[in-house]
């Protein structure tokens, strides 16, 4: 620092200041002579170049260390001097020389760290510590420095200049105004901003209050570690009791399940299996109610099926896919749960020497009674004819289970979701096979046929269903269905066929979904509880062959929109109460064979295009209905027909002679009309095939009935629709205008 003429002093930086009255004083035993305020610019000065040195240095002490560092530092040998600039220079030498330097100057002996910046005092000898100084320091955070002592004893190169704790030098000696307690420690003074003020007080630390947060957070952090760890030792340790427990438990239900005890002799059994093969089986069950009924219903036909699996032994067992093993459970389970001691045919059934593909499992195709219940369509859709039709592929999976008609007795199992391959599952015409449907019936993800018709079965379809996208035939007619049909069934849009019927709890009606059943085939819905108005959109299953509705409480109308079914060959839609007139579209279904809307409130005249439809074979049936008009002479190109019924309508005007050409009638009506006129002689023609002429409650027809007719015996050959049912023979009123047979004319 340089002195100006006017009495101040220039800076290193080249700022002036005012210098202030002298002081002398001593440092570490050395005079020294100066202002107060250029003794706190040299000291600012110092720190500010610590700082361009060093990013901070810092270091947390508690006040009875640092105190205790303050004793000892006054009995180093330091010193202190002035250079030429006036600034202060400390350099680590020893007692000896720092004095022989300061003579030769004529200063007080000064000391100056290697990069001349004050070294802090060494408090913990071979220990990282961090320091924190107020002022110049305070904004710059703090770094960290280690000291090396040897043995804890500090060398001459690591003795350091004496500092207050707060980074200030500290005058050696310097005991004026400094308060200590009863411990010898020092007491933290008030320092007053005064420019007269001529002895530096010294300060109490600034960091106690941030050591004892840092030691509280450090002990908080500490605890917190070890409440984690002890949290997750805890549940490693259940874990682990989990993993012991669970396996033991399994193992002796299933020895009690399968008869194998621990004290049970296993040298003479071969059959016998150790506790992880049982074990292992079960964990490839899907159903934990399967699992209950093994470990806990010894007598249920799931443990009968799964104590007959285990007499595989361990050996054939090793060597079985899981597939397999889940296989031959599931028909073992089948064979128990529905009585397969007393089928009608369980050869080879339960033989362990004998591949389950080999088992009984298809009608006999020479059977013919068989084959007969099956119903049309049995296979439809698919492109195996049902001979062909092999039960496992080739890997020795099951595709196709077959039993129909064969004495089955008992419940259908869940356990036949394991056949997870089935292409077609049919168990129908066994009456004494009921249950419910299970829902896991939608595991069955690749079935492409179900065929559970009449049989027992009761309950609500489940929705799963709606799951097998790959079916093509629903078959449930014939069992004590109940509820509504899923709407998710009707989404199934590769349907080919969709029988429902004959289940008088089955309620619901035909959503407008039934159009995106483009490929549908077969709808049967008859003998239920349905009710609602017939859809339009049914005109867009345009590949619909059979629509049978029979039986029913459908209302409504018919829609024009059957014109547009050209594939039909079947409709029957009768008994229903089903109102308004019969649609002239129904002259485009060229392919009707069978067509009966009898029992409905139909009203209107017969439409003359019904006889455009000559390839009617088995039956047009209207009767029951409250149509009027005359009988279209159009009826007569009908020439197939077997049926013909006008019967209780408002039928008025003559028959027409035209009906004496329909030579394969069989079943001719015209019961409770109002026709009139004379009996056209062409009818009796018929007597070869008649076996029914209905004739009565026509109070105004006339005429007289040949001998020849009078005792008509044709063969009733019934259908689907309209099977044969009496009364057979001639019928007419015996009147003053018609007469004959046993009737006397007038």
């Amino acid at each position: 620092m340089e002195a100006t003429a006017n009495g101040t002093a220039i800076g290193p930086t080249g700022v002036s200041a005012k210098k202030p009255p002298l002081m002398a004083g001593v440092v570490c035993g050395e005079s020294f002579n100066g202002t107060e305020e250029a003794a706190k610019e040299v000291a600012r000065r110092r720190q500010e170049q610590a700082l361009a040195k060093k990013k901070e240095f810092s270091f947390v002490t508690d006040r009875k260390e640092a105190t205790e560092h303050q004793a000892t530092s006054r009995a180093s040998t330091t010193g202190a001097s002035l250079n030429n600039g006036g600034s202060i220079n400390t350099n680590r030498v020893d007692d000896r020389q720092l004095k022989e330097t300061a003579a030769k100057k004529g200063h007080s002996a000064t000391r100056t760290g290697d990069d001349d910046i004050p070294s802090p005092p060494t408090l913990f000898p071979g220990r990282t510590i961090r320091t924190s100084f107020p002022g110049a320091y305070a904004n710059h955070g703090s770094v960290e420095q280690s000291r090396y002592t040897n043995g804890g004893v500090t060398t001459p190169e690591e003795e350091s200049v004496p500092w207050d704790i707060t980074g200030r030098i500290q005058p050696e000696g310097v005991e004026a105004g400094v308060t200590r307690d009863n411990e010898g420690l020092v007491v933290a003074n008030l320092v007053v901003e005064d420019e007269n003020l001529q002895t530096a007080l010294p300060q109490a630390a600034p960091e106690t209050y941030s050591i004892a947060v840092s030691r509280e957070h450090k002990r908080v952090r500490r605890l917190r570690a070890g409440i984690l760890l002890g949290v997750v030792f805890a549940m490693v340790m259940i874990m682990i009791l989990v993993a012991m427990f669970i396996p033991s438990k399994l193992s002796s239900d299933a020895n009690a399940a399968t008869g194998l005890e621990k004290e049970d002799d296993l040298s003479d059994i071969q059959t016998q299996m150790p506790t992880s093969v049982p074990n292992y089986i079960l964990s490839l069950i899907p159903t934990a109610l399967t699992v209950r009924k093994i470990l806990q219903e010894p007598d249920s036909p799931q443990a009968r099926a799964f104590a007959w699996l285990l007499e595989e032994g361990n050996v054939i067992l090793s060597q079985m896919s899981d597939a397999r093993i889940k296989q031959k459970l599931a028909l073992a389970t089948l064979y128990f749960a529905t009585g397969g001691e007393t089928w009608d045919n369980n050869e080879k059934w339960l033989n362990h020497s004998i591949h389950e593909c080999e088992w009984y499992n298809k009608p006999d195709v020479a059977n013919t009674n068989v084959l007969s219940k099956v119903m049309s369509g049995y296979l439809a859709g698919f492109a195996e004819p049902l001979a062909a039709a092999q039960p496992c592929d080739s890997y020795g999976f099951y595709q196709h289970l077959w039993l129909d008609q064969n004495n089955l007795d008992g419940a259908v199992p869940l356990e036949l979701a394991m056949l997870t391959t089935l292409k077609t599952l049919s168990l129908g015409w066994n009456p004494k096979l009921g249950g419910t449907m299970d829902s896991h019936i939608g595991q069955l993800t690749a079935l492409e046929g179900l065929f559970l018709n009449r049989n027992d079965l009761s309950g609500m379809i489940p929705s799963e269903i709606g799951l097998l996208s790959n079916l093509h035939v629903v078959s449930l007619g014939g069992n004590n269905l109940e509820g509504y049909i899923p709407e998710e069934l009707w989404r199934l849009t590769k349907l080919v066929a969709f029988i429902v019927g004959r289940s008088k709890e089955l309620q619901g009606s035909i959503p407008s979904e039934v159009g995106l059943l483009t490929k549908l085939r077969q709808l049967y819905m008859q003998e239920s509880d349905f009710t609602g108005s017939i859809p339009t959109e049914i005109g867009r299953s345009t590949s619909l062959e059979s629509l049978m509705l029979f039986v029913n409480r459908f209302s409504g109308t018919l829609p024009s929109e059957f014109g547009l079914l050209s594939k039909l060959t079947m409709m029957s839609s009768f008994d229903n109460s089903i109102q308004g007139t019969i649609p002239t579209a129904f002259g485009k279904l060229s392919n009707l064979t069978q067509f009966s809307i009898k029992i409905n409130q139909l009203t209107g005249p017969v439409p003359s295009e019904l006889g455009l439809l000559t390839n009617l074979a088995y039956t047009c049936n209207l009767r029951f209905n409250q149509l009027t008009g005359s009988i279209p002479t159009e009826f007569g190109l009908l020439t197939h027909l077997r049926e013909l019924e006008f019967s209780h309508n408002l039928l008025s005007g003559q028959i027409p002679l035209e009906l004496g050409s329909l030579a394969a009638m069989g079943k001719l009506t015209f019961a409770n009309n109002s026709l009139s006129g004379i009996i056209p002689q062409e009818l009796f023609a018929l007597q070869q095939s008649l076996h029914t002429l209905a004739l009565e409650g026509n109070p105004q027809l006339s005429g007289s009935v040949p001998d020849r007719i009078c005792a008509i015996n044709g063969t009733c050959i019934g259908s689907y629709v309209d099977p044969c049912v009496g009364p057979y023979g001639l019928s007419f009123d015996c009147t003053d205008l018609l007469c004959g047979c046993n009737c006397a004319c007038a």
